[in-house]
Formats: structure tokens, C-alpha cells, sequence
């Protein structure tokens, strides 16, 4: 969708207004959900979102993977005229890919011999039918496609969920071999290891996938789906590679991905139907990151007993609810649909991670009982700091502390207060360390359910003490003895001084060194004013006000930009502020700019509010 006028939002902003959410029946009509699914011209320029159905923060999202351009990220692009799966998991708006576990794919395609295709997480091209954009349709927690086999006629896809589990209806030409594909090995970074078990006396198919390598990181998660379809099976099996095993009722398969990243487990199920009379199929399917038996026990407490159109219902429903925390009125048809779009991918992340009964595993890889609180993951710090936190801490302080209190249990069981973590391992994705903004945000925007305590003796000791977790080699802030003893980061230790094509995940030097300069004094500025106005501690508050004041040091006033500088104090020689680096994503010229805590000292070092002024 493209973007819309500044000044028409700011005019409809104006009209914003709170109201209670029984008032907010068809708000969801107004999203659009493939808004964002088209990259632009580079790997970073779409939205990276997906289309499928999931509920508010939900734990399943239910959506399409594509093929052939597998640019976006999130398994589905927009330019594409062929489905590789549906896939149960997915991760919305990030600039790398991940999840995209269990591809289901309805087929109408005889299954003679294994579908995997050699060296690929997809099956083969004869099992990956097309479609086109006008017999698709998708709103907040439904989506439904109609998929064109290579042979055959259509066949109907709809989806649909709850906060852990989906219900997918497949409506199948008349036809004697109707099946059903598991693609347990083809999430979207490599498998190292997947597995399938077929149970025909239950009508179920359940399996479990090992994946990772987030922006190449080295955290790796599992999770175990539960599959239980209404009718039984006309025939089963399994496939590993390219052995196919007719009802054979489990298979397995590993791969080392991290020496090979073209190699992947490649392993699944399938389920024939005959459906020359009755042509619908439905299936049901618990998620869960515990285990088989925690998916089972989702799929009882969420979806037992309730049809489709019941949960579709349902699903909306909650959406409506969420999306009714603001009405909006006075602007187009247009500007509206692009503010409850905006709304709707604002409570799409991030991911509910604890089962209906509280377990979880944790970032210490042992079971946990979220014990009272909703355990969330995927939180996409960096990206989040500024803006997602506070709106949710305003719309849903018990939400927003429910965050803040995972953060803190991933503290206390890896060590670290989280950067950008997934599933239930650490990251060193992204730069600085944005904890300490999202809780004192969180907090000074209506979020006070959490030990404030404990949060800010982690935000210290995260600021003051080395931190290297033992899950993922993470690292809280890189390069802090640096930043304590010389006021700033110094370009002797960015990444790129080292290696000119290196990003971010060596522990011992820091991607972005003036920029992440900026990051940790936004983060003292955040854990000086949570101390004084949560614990009332002017120690703290004094220590990290001063530190706050950091962005001085990277000041050049012979440019009047901040830049890098060496560890003798002297700024890089001939700098490109457009160019050179020192800064994630962005260049100096830009970055210059981010002082949000002391804009009035800024404006001071750029000469005054008028020469800044200018300067804008």
C-alpha cells in the first residue's frame, strides 16, 4: 500500500480518541493486509510483513510462503504466482527471515516418489501450485487462497486461528487422491534436525523442527506442531530426502546448516483423502515451543469443539476489540484504512511463547512457568524503543508490563537484558542496548505490573558490568570498558575497521561504533530517569546523567556532525559524512540528529536554535 500525504495524517491524528471496545465492531475491515508484502528495490525495502491469519500477539500465524523471488523475508512477496507451503510461523516486519515452520501444502498431485527437492527447504516445483491475486482474499484473522495444481482443478485454502493454534479447511476438487503435505524441514533458514510422526487411529500428524540463524546468529530454537484432521486418512507416510516410505508412520532427518547453509533436514508427512464425494477437509493444529504434548494440550484448551467459521469469527472479534483501544474519524476511506493498518501491525508482534498451562523454555533452555504473566518473544528491540512500546504501555499497560517482565526473565536465565532475542534465544542483531529505553518507556507510559526493583538492577548491571551470555555468545553492550574509560566507542573496535563486509556478531568489536555511541547514552538517559522517578535513586540518576551526555564526545565542531573518533581522541581523517561508517543503517548527517534526551544541548553545539533550524 503506498503511503499517504503527511499533512492528511497529522489532520486525521488530530481526531484520535479512546472508546470502549464494544463500540468497535468493523474496525478490522479496515486493514489491509498485504500492505507491505512487496519489496522495493533492495533486500531492506518492504514492509517484510505476511498476509495469513493470526490473532493480536499470537503464538501462530498462519500464512503463505511464494516462490519464485523469496526476497521478502517473511516467505510471502507479492510479485510471486506460486505457493511453496503455508506455513504456521512467521515473523512480522524484520529485515531477515525466520520461522516459517511446517509448511502445509493441500495437493492433488499422485505422491509416487518424495517430494523434497534436492538442496532446498521447498518441495518440488511439480507440488507448488499457482494463483493469482484475484481469487485471494485476507482479512485480520482469516485468509483464504485458491491454489491452481500443475494438473488438476483448484482447490480452496482458507485459514484461520487463535492465540497458539489454526484451523485450516481445505475444499479439494472431486478427486481419489486428495493429500495433505507436512513440509516439517522446510522453515525458512536451514533445519538441523525435523521429524514427523503419523498416528492414523487419531487422524494426527505431529513433528518438530530445529531452526535459527537469525540475521546469522547463532541462537537456534524448537517447536513441535500437532496436527488433527476430521476424517481418516485413505492413505499416509513420510519421506527423507528423496527416500519416499508409504505408510511408514515417522521419519527424521539432520543436517549442520552452520558449516553449509544451503544444507537443511529434509523430512515430512503426508495425509491422502478421497474426496470424490465429500470434498472438505479440516484440520486443526496446536503450536507450541515445550513440546508435542503442550501442543495437543493448546489445541484441546483453544480450538476443541468450535467450527471454522467460529474461530474466523472469534478471531475478528479480537482484532476488533484490539483495534477499538482507538477510533479514528474526519479523514478518507484511505487515510483511515492506512492508520488501522498501521494499528493492526503494531499488536502483530510481539509472540505469545508460553503454552495455555504457563511453560515455556527459557533462555537457560530448562522449562519455565510464566507464572502469572504472558511470556512473550521476538521482541525486536532496536526497531521498537522509540516508538511500538510506548503506544502499547498508553493502549495495554498490562500487556506492555507483561513484556517488560519477559525481558526480565530472559535477564535472569541468560544473564542479559535482551537486544533483539527470538524464540528463546539471545541476539546480537541491531546495535546498543535498547532494554533500558522499552522498560523506563514502558514504564513512564502506564506500564507499572513488573518488580521495577529488579529492573533496574538489571539495567545496571547490564550498563556497568560485562555481560557475555552463554546462550548464543551475546553480548549486552560490546565494547564497554571502551565506552567507560574513553566517554564513547572508539572506531579502533568497529566491525568495519576490521572487515569491511562485517556487520554485527562478534562479541569482541561493535558494529556502528559512533552510532552505537548514540544508543548507549539514549540508554543512561533511560536507566538515570527510571531510577529517580520509579526507585527515587539519585546516586544512580546522577551516574548516568552524566554518562547520558556521552553524545558530546563524538561532536566535531570542525564539521559540526558527529562522527567517529579513534581511541587517541582524534576524529577519522577526511570523513564522508554521507558515506563513511561508524553508523547502523544510516549515515552521519542523519544520525547526527539522534539526541533525543538534550535537544537544547545540540542545538547549542550546532551554534544555536536558529542555525539548527536552518540546518533542518
Amino acid at each position: 500500500m503506498r503511503g499517504t500525504g503527511a499533512a492528511a495524517l497529522v489532520a486525521l491524528l488530530a481526531l484520535v480518541i479512546a472508546v470502549p471496545a464494544a463500540t468497535a465492531s468493523g474496525l478490522a475491515d479496515h486493514v489491509h493486509l498485504f500492505a507491505g508484502t512487496e519489496p522495493g528495490h533492495d533486500t531492506f525495502g518492504g514492509g517484510h510483513n505476511f498476509p495469513g491469519a493470526t490473532v493480536p500477539f499470537g503464538m501462530v500465524q498462519w500464512s503463505p510462503d511464494t516462490t519464485p523471488a523469496d526476497k521478502n523475508g517473511e516467505g510471502y512477496d507479492y510479485r510471486d504466482n506460486h505457493v511453496s507451503g503455508f506455513s504456521l510461523t512467521h515473523l512480522s516486519g524484520a529485515g531477515c527471515g525466520l520461522y516459517g515452520d511446517f509448511p502445509f501444502l493441500p495437493s492433488t498431485e499422485p505422491i509416487t516418489s518424495s517430494p523434497a527437492d534436492p538442496g532446498s527447504a521447498a518441495l518440488d516445483g511439480k507440488f507448488q501450485p499457482g494463483f493469482s491475486h484475484g481469487e485471494e482474499s485476507a482479512r485480520p484473522g482469516y485468509y483464504s487462497m485458491r491454489l491452481n495444481p500443475v494438473r488438476g482443478a483448484g482447490i480452496d485454502t482458507e485459514l484461520t486461528a487463535t492465540t497458539r493454534t489454526g484451523m485450516g479447511r481445505f475444499t479439494f476438487p472431486h478427486n481419489p487422491h486428495s493429500s495433505v503435505l507436512i513440509n516439517a524441514g522446510g522453515s525458512a533458514q536451514p533445519d538441523d534436525f525435523a521429524g514427523v510422526e503419523i498416528n492414523p487411529d487419531g487422524n494426527e500428524i505431529s513433528g518438530v523442527a530445529s531452526s535459527g540463524l537469525f540475521c546469522g546468529q547463532r541462537p537456534r530454537y524448537k517447536v513441535y506442531f500437532s496436527a488433527v484432521f476430521n476424517r481418516p486418512f485413505g492413505a499416509y507416510g513420510t519421506w527423507t530426502r528423496k527416500a519416499l516410505e508409504p505408510g511408514s508412520t515417522a521419519a527424521s532427518d539432520s543436517q549442520k546448516p552452520e558449516s553449509n547453509p544451503r544444507e537443511t533436514a529434509q523430512t515430512g508427512a503426508y495425509a491422502t483423502f478421497d474426496t470424490t464425494k465429500n470434498r472438505v477437509v479440516l484440520v486443526r493444529v496446536g503450536v507450541s515451543f515445550v513440546s508435542v504434548a503442550n501442543a495437543r494440550a493448546n489445541l484441546a484448551a483453544e480450538s476443541h469443539g468450535a467450527g471454522f467459521g467460529t474461530i474466523a469469527s472469534h478471531a475478528q472479534q479480537r482484532w476488533n476489540q484490539a483495534l477499538g483501544r482507538i477510533r479514528v474519524s474526519g479523514g478518507s476511506a484511505r487515510n483511515t484504512g492506512t492508520f488501522y493498518t498501521a494499528l493492526y501491525h503494531a499488536f502483530v508482534a510481539p509472540r505469545t511463547f508460553n503454552d495455555v498451562g504457563g511453560e515455556y523454555i527459557g533462555m537457560d533452555g530448562h522449562v519455565h512457568d510464566a507464572d502469572g504473566h504472558t511470556q512473550y518473544a521476538d521482541i525486536s528491540g532496536w526497531d521498537t524503543y522509540r516508538t511500538q512500546v510506548q503506544l502499547l504501555s498508553i493502549l495495554m499497560p498490562d500487556r506492555a508490563s507483561d513484556l517488560v517482565r519477559s525481558m526480565l526473565a530472559d535477564a535472569d536465565q541468560s544473564g542479559c537484558l535482551p537486544r533483539w532475542p527470538y524464540a528463546n534465544g539471545q541476539s546480537m542483531t541491531m546495535v546498543g542496548d535498547p532494554a533500558d529505553a522499552i522498560i523506563a518507556s514502558a514504564s513512564a507510559f502506564g506500564a507499572r505490573a513488573f518488580n521495577r526493583g529488579a529492573a533496574l538492577a538489571a539495567m545496571v548491571r547490564g550498563a556497568t558490568q560485562p555481560c557475555e551470555s552463554p546462550n548464543g555468545g551475546f553480548v549486552e553492550r560490546q565494547g564497554l570498558s571502551q565506552y567507560e574509560a574513553l566517554g564513547f566507542l572508539p572506531y579502533d573496535i568497529d566491525a568495519k575497521t576490521r572487515n569491511a563486509n562485517s556487520i554485527y556478531g562478534n562479541p569482541d568489536s561493535v558494529w556502528a561504533s559512533a552510532g552505537t555511541t548514540l544508543e548507549y547514552a539514549t540508554d543512561d538517559f533511560s536507566i538515570a530517569q527510571f531510577a529517580a522517578r520509579s526507585q527515587h535513586d539519585r546516586s544512580a540518576y546522577g551516574q548516568f546523567m552524566r554518562r547520558s551526555a556521552n553524545w558530546h564526545n563524538l561532536f566535531n565542531p570542525a564539521s559540526g556532525q558527529i562522527e567517529p573518533r579513534y581511541s587517541d581522541g582524534s576524529f577519522v581523517p577526511g570523513y564522508n559524512n554521507l558515506r563513511g561508517a561508524g553508523f547502523a543503517e544510516g549515515n552521519s548527517i542523519q544520525y547526527t540528529w539522534m539526541v533525543p534526551h538534550d535537544p537544547a544541548g545540540l542545538f547549542a553545539s550546532m551554534g544555536g536554535r536558529a542555525k539548527a533550524a536552518d540546518r533542518l
